[in-house]
């Protein structure tokens, strides 16, 4: 029988070692083989490539430097990074502590070797102590940090023992930037407080003086009461629970007379942390008479996935609206204003609700 690894290019993973692919896979050709020749149904065999291509993915190189793996359709790049870490686990006193060796590493995640022959359960909620090389990038010099993840994936004991996936909580650039975050949401609380404040000393006289104009003095506590209520609302919102849903979705842009912004519009979508394989983005120029259409046009060639539609004559934003969902491919309709400059979560962050069946639309 002649095997064929076609589906190498499908599964986590990239370039290796030729050499260091081929011992790995030679040793367990026979048994592959011998399963083969028993007459196994198709399920095993499917399970057979996907444990040798498993086999391609973990090979080790001999590098001590970090090395950009080969693009993918990943939502984040990935590097190799060897370096070392210690992965803790529970809480006292169930606390685990093991060491482990980093093998490659993205923004939203990476891949461990644990030490000793140390096993975890996958879905568990780690905290990884690691430190950043700046050669990531994500910081100019290198730093120890305490990222929380969870245990998403492992390998088989046969393949790779003891290696086990993390995605990240939050991206490693925002863990790296939370200092100036916390501070930024201290001073929005704080206004926020002193408004709600004002709001509620002003309306004393409202309440001492009601009897004198009951409609009026009603009115204007339940106006007051309504802006308080979305303070107060606004402190308990929490970001949608990361599912690792990734549904195709169609960006539609529908733009006019805005040369200005449409092409950092267009250079934010496709510079989000989202799989190009899984994302379109349509863009209607809705009449515009200045060099919107140029500017659009020259995005062709740099991004592939880019749809480009013009009406000779506004039509008004609903209808270059319409004609985008009428084009669109994907499972989701994510509409963006032509001047708005999209977060690198945001696409991944605005799709989580949909796993949701009652799900039908998210702001």
């Amino acid at each position: 029988m002649e095997i064929k690894f076609e589906r190498a290019n499908n599964v986590r993973g990239s370039k290796v070692s030729r050499v260091s692919v081929e011992k790995l896979i030679a040793a367990h050709v026979t048994g592959l083989r011998k399963l083969v020749s028993n007459g196994e149904n198709n399920r095993n065999v499917d399970s057979l490539y996907y444990l040798l291509n498993k086999m391609q993915t973990l090979a080790d190189e001999s590098s001590s430097t970090i090395e950009m793996l080969a693009p993918e359709k990943r939502r984040s790049s990935r590097s190799k990074c060897p370096s070392e870490a210690t992965i803790e686990v529970g809480r006292w006193p169930r606390h685990r502590s093991v060491r482990a060796r980093v093998r490659d590493v993205s923004a939203l995640g990476a891949s461990v070797e644990l030490e000793g022959g140390e096993s975890l359960d996958t879905n568990q909620v780690i905290t990884m102590t690691w430190t950043i090389p700046a050669a990531l990038g994500f910081s100019p010099q290198s730093e120890t940090r305490a990222i929380e993840g969870t245990l998403v994936w492992t390998t088989p004991e046969l393949i790779a023992p003891s290696t086990y996936g993390i995605r990240f909580r939050h991206p490693i650039d925002e863990e790296m930037g939370e200092g100036a975050h916390r501070v930024h949401k201290l001073v929005v609380a704080s206004i926020a407080t002193l408004i709600a404040i004002a709001i509620a000393i002003l309306k004393i006289r409202n309440v001492l003086s009601f009897w004198y104009e009951p409609f009026f003095q009603a009115y204007s506590i339940l106006a007051a009461a309504f802006v308080l209520s979305r303070f107060a609302i606004s402190m308990f919102y929490r970001e949608p629970k990361d599912r690792g849903y990734l549904p195709s979705i169609s960006v539609i842009v529908a733009a006019k007379d805005e040369q200005d912004h449409i092409g950092e519009t267009v250079h934010c979508c496709f510079q989000s942390r989202y799989p190009r394989d899984r994302m379109e983005v349509l863009v209607v120029d809705d009449g515009s008479t200045d060099k919107t259409w140029e500017n659009l046009k020259s995005l062709e060639v740099q991004y592939p996935q880019l749809r480009l539609y013009r009406f000779e004559k506004n039509k008004g934003k609903r209808h270059a609206m319409g004609l985008g969902a009428r084009e669109a491919t994907g499972d989701i309709l994510v509409y963006v204003d032509s001047d708005s400059y999209v977060e690198p979560d945001g696409f991944y962050r605005i799709v989580q609700p949909f796993i949701e069946e009652g799900v039908g639309a998210v702001s």
